[in-house]
């Protein structure tokens, strides 16, 4: 199939390359071909398994209820293959196993696993269990080895900004199976290679010393930091494991049904949220309810992915503004481009501290456009307002807590 010819103006041309492995033609030719597969497959379905196939591309399993079904199956689809779509079935690749074995499917590990205790539901019947892919683990510990071993003599800052894209994409994949351990295994490993690393670099110093200037505290860890301590390498053991949703049955992806529409924003939503790791950066995706503040139009899961999205200080750090929530917005990185053309930092940092919602598309130009008439006086006394405004809600939050725990004590007898 990779290596098919091309059909245009009803004359077959010889492919000279083929298709590309891994490219994005492949996975699509697949699916072209192989719905003829999952048509076939439907003779196999049940009252309790409508079919009992599950494809991926070129990539499928087939449930069964005994080893001579899946034989039997096995040569029928062999068989299919071969005439209908002219396709061999990898003998190697395929292997009929029992679930209590278990098996390797896109990286994961589907296994049933039987509990000892007797008195368990899970002795007999087991549980089932999907977990990252052994080899794949070794295989991303190795590549954070090979990354070490490469930049052995460089600096702090270069070697976190190496190792947390590889951390964060190997942990927001495996992040909806049973990962845990998996996840807080990498950590250990990987601290022991960061501290084999900087050791190199420092062969007559102690151990206390490397810990001092390499890393810092993290509750009862040691996180590897950078020179100025501002960053730190990603905990992978911290993501959270979210359990995928499957989508509701019969629902379509393209419907003019109000319904439908609904449903499908409301998913978008949740993955788009699920793919941020900063607790920062959540809290301000969902004050403004998943939207981009300037252009108004939602900020995609693919997006975030892509790092195509960007946290817009309305006060620039430049002019004095910090990092604290209410000074930051979330905007599309064209958005955040088109802001900045549009307007100075000292007119950004003008417009807010005299109350004006500048970031929406439809006001920045006119803002953009008026002078900034305010004298310093005016500028001043509205920064401290606003400054008492902040410490009078800090002031008020922290009596509210205070309160809860009061009250909470008092519930469970403490007092």
């Amino acid at each position: 199939m990779l290596s098919a010819k091309i059909f245009e103006n009803e004359t077959l041309i010889e492919s000279e390359t083929g298709t590309p492995q891994g490219g994005i033609l492949s996975p699509m030719l697949a699916n072209v071909a192989l719905t003829t597969l999952d048509n076939f497959c439907e003779r196999y379905s049940t009252r309790d398994e409508k079919n009992p196939i599950v494809r991926y591309a070129d990539d499928f399993v087939l449930t069964c209820k005994s080893k001579e079904e899946a034989e039997r199956i096995k040569g029928e689809i062999a068989e299919l293959l071969d005439k209908e779509i002219g396709l061999n079935l990898s003998l190697e690749k395929t292997t009929i196993t029992h679930i209590d074995e278990g098996f390797n499917f896109l990286g994961f590990n589907i296994r049933k696993y039987k509990e000892r205790r007797k008195r368990s539901k899970y002795h007999e019947v087991g549980k089932l269990l999907i977990k990252p892919k052994k080899e794949k683990v070794i295989t991303h510990l190795r590549k954070i080895k090979n990354t070490l071993d490469e930049n052995k003599t460089a600096k702090q800052n270069a070697i976190i900004h190496l190792l947390n894209p590889i951390l964060q994409g190997f942990a927001m994949y495996y992040r909806f199976a049973v990962s845990q351990k998996t996840f807080s295994k990498i950590m250990q490993e990987l601290w022991y290679k960061l501290f084999i690393w900087a050791k190199r670099r420092h062969p007559k110093k102690t151990r206390n010393w490397i810990r001092k200037k390499y890393f810092t505290t993290y509750g009862r860890k040691w996180m590897y930091k950078s020179e100025d301590g501002k960053f730190t390498i990603i905990d992978i053991a911290k993501i959270p494991i979210v359990r995928f949703i499957k989508i509701r049955s019969g629902i379509r992806v393209h419907s003019n049904d109000k319904e439908t529409i609904e449903y499908w924003k409301k998913r978008e939503y949740t993955n788009a949220l699920n793919q941020i790791y900063s607790w920062k950066i959540e809290k301000i995706y969902k004050r403004k309810k998943g939207l981009c503040a300037y252009c108004e139009q939602p900020i995609t899961r693919e997006e975030i992915e892509n790092k195509s999205v960007h946290v817009h200080h309305m006060n620039p750090r430049s002019q004095g503004g910090t990092d604290e929530l209410n000074n930051l917005r979330l905007l599309h990185q064209e958005c955040h481009t088109e802001a900045h053309s549009i307007m100075s930092r000292e007119q950004m940092s003008y417009w807010i501290k005299m109350k004006g919602n500048y970031i929406k598309k439809s006001n920045i130009r006119a803002f953009a456009g008026k002078e900034m008439s305010g004298s310093k006086n005016q500028v001043a006394k509205l920064e401290k307002v606003t400054k008492m405004q902040t410490i009078k809600r800090t002031l008020e939050r922290k009596r509210k807590a205070s309160a809860k725990r009061v009250a909470l004590m008092l519930k469970e007898g403490h007092v």
